[in-house]
């Protein structure tokens, strides 16, 4: 795929917040912290004031994220 540049940054965040089953992530590990995930990432697609297209960026941001997951989920071994 060549818009893989368009996902790199979402599949860093996906994987520096993904939790291990003993309950760690690598930012934690790193800076000693969980890292601070914004409420608004969530609650801003239940504003009905924003724009259609900030909605849609963040829909599509989230999709991507949930992706990343899921995959993290299903491979432990690939990090």
């Amino acid at each position: 795929n060549s818009d893989w540049y368009k996902y790199i940054l979402i599949a860093e965040f996906a994987l520096n917040t993904h939790e291990s089953p003993l309950g760690h992530t690598p930012y934690s590990l790193l800076y000693n912290q969980h890292a601070h995930i914004p409420d608004t990432i969530v609650t801003l697609l239940m504003n009905d004031d924003l724009p259609g297209d900030v909605t849609s960026y963040i829909g599509r941001w989230q999709t991507n994220m949930d992706a990343a997951r899921t995959i993290l989920e299903e491979n432990p071994m690939c990090f």
